[in-house]
């Protein structure tokens, strides 16, 4: 093995010494930054912050900062690091793989979702037909129907009024708390493809239908999205599988006595949330009365019995959080001809 010279080591001695330096006054340097950073973010002092994130450094993550401050409250730093290009929905692993969005609609302060949506504006309702192919879609829809009841409530947590266009808190807070519920009880193993899961993207269709165009109508389709939540929810709290559970329906269409059995006719249905749109029509039972036989995810419908040119009215229905088949029944005497 050979040995270096004693001037050979001797420069490498020094090298070695002053990499350690350099090393050294480079942690410092980060050191010294970082707790200038949060020094500036303290003072609010916007001009610090920005020399900061000019110089780029690599231990500052602004969506990591962003996140931060949604779930804190901060709505300076909030608002600062979005107009220096912070992503609001990039995933933070930090925060569990939340986005910034996210956490700002979890803790629902007024100041923050109000910078957010100036930012980055919702408008655009879902669309509620097209195929949830994984867990973690049907999962992202249940916590967009949080973040949509956040939107929607009146009185934000730090107490400032969201305007008119918005709904009693009792009902927001509700509603935001059973999807709380659905996300802790979600079983990733569990989950199977059905129109379970569409029947959630209809509510958050609804939902973000309203904070496009809050009219009175689509007013009425939020009071019937929350009830049709409230089903699922009691459904998936007391029922025997729990969430993502399909029920079977039976549809008894009857002439003027419940036992009197009216063969033949065919039952359509449709969520009763939608029953004031036209564009959605009604949905037949994949077989004829009497009983007519569907599996449905837990919620509120309005369904029709049609035979010929006569047809009912439409009646409101729900299903229930029981094992057995749920039973409604349809009074065909009330049928009218159209």
């Amino acid at each position: 093995m050979r040995t270096l010279p004693k001037w050979s080591a001797t420069i490498v001695a020094t090298a070695i010494g002053l990499c350690g330096v350099a090393f050294a006054q480079e942690t410092a340097t980060e050191k010294e930054q970082a707790s200038a950073w949060m020094d500036a973010l303290k003072r609010k002092d916007r001009a610090a912050a920005a020399a900061i994130v000019a110089q780029h450094p690599a231990w500052l993550n602004l969506e990591t900062q962003l996140a931060g401050a949604a779930k804190s409250g901060d709505l300076w730093a909030f608002e600062f690091l979005l107009a220096n290009q912070a992503d609001p929905r990039k995933s933070v692993p930090s925060h569990a793989g939340l986005t910034a969005r996210d956490l700002a609609f979890e803790r629902c302060d007024r100041g923050i979702v109000s910078a957010l949506l100036r930012a980055s504006p919702e408008t655009a309702p879902v669309d509620w037909r097209r195929a949830v192919d994984a867990p973690a879609s049907a999962k992202a829809t249940i916590r967009e129907i949080g973040a949509a009841a956040c939107r929607l409530r009146c009185t934000t947590v730090n107490g400032a009024n969201s305007g008119s266009n918005c709904f009693p808190d009792g009902k927001m807070d509700t509603l935001r708390q059973q999807a709380d519920y659905f996300l802790k009880t979600w079983n990733r193993d569990a989950w199977k493809q059905s129109s379970y899961d569409n029947s959630m993207l209809a509510i958050l269709s609804v939902l973000k239908g309203y904070a496009a165009n809050p009219t009175a109508m689509n007013a009425l389709a939020v009071e019937e999205a929350v009830a049709d939540f409230q089903v699922k929810y009691e459904d998936c709290a007391s029922g025997p599988t729990g969430a993502g559970r399909m029920i079977a329906i039976e549809v008894q269409t009857v002439a003027d006595d419940p036992q009197s059995r009216s063969p033949g006719w065919q039952v359509l249905y449709k969520r009763k949330l939608f029953e004031t749109d036209n564009t959605v029509e009604f949905e037949p039972f994949p077989t004829l009365s009497s009983p007519a036989r569907a599996t449905l995810p837990p919620g509120r419908y309005v369904v029709v019995a049609r035979k010929g040119n006569r047809t009912t009215p439409p009646i409101t229905q729900r299903t229930a959080p029981v094992a057995a088949p749920v039973t409604w029944t349809i009074p065909i005497n009330l049928a009218v001809e159209k």
